[in-house]
């Protein structure tokens, strides 16, 4: 069915809300797929990093992506802030390792692209 106008694009949700168990926080979280304005915000976030030297690896990566992809289950971000990313970045490193890899394949975000975001020519 062709979308033909502004109001029938708009209205579709189409962000969509994945359980994952969290065997380190006893229990399970819920992830989404991040809006385009989130997506541009990290690509910003690796870009702004490679340009201040910081190497291919930003700081607290996977606290930022978990951020931007942690919501509850109706898809509502429970993480907003700056402080946010810090205080995630304290968290297991296993739990935010499970949540990274889920959040980037749910976002299609592959090697490739980290590659390319960071700057990284053989990833490419």
């Amino acid at each position: 069915m062709p979308l033909e106008t502004k109001d029938s694009i708009l209205v579709i949700d189409d962000q969509n809300v994945t359980a994952l168990d969290v065997p380190e926080w006893n229990g399970s979280v819920y992830l989404r797929v991040m809006s385009g304005e989130e997506r541009d915000e990290l690509e910003r976030y690796y870009s702004d990093a490679k340009e201040k030297g910081r190497g291919s690896t930003p700081e607290n990566i996977r606290a930022r992506v978990a951020c931007l992809t942690l919501c509850d289950s109706q898809g509502a971000r429970l993480f907003d802030s700056n402080g946010d990313v810090h205080a995630l970045g304290r968290k297991s490193a296993a739990a935010l390792d499970r949540i990274f890899e889920l959040a980037m394949r749910l976002n299609r975000i592959g090697e490739q692209d980290v590659g390319q975001l960071a700057g990284n020519s053989e990833a490419a």
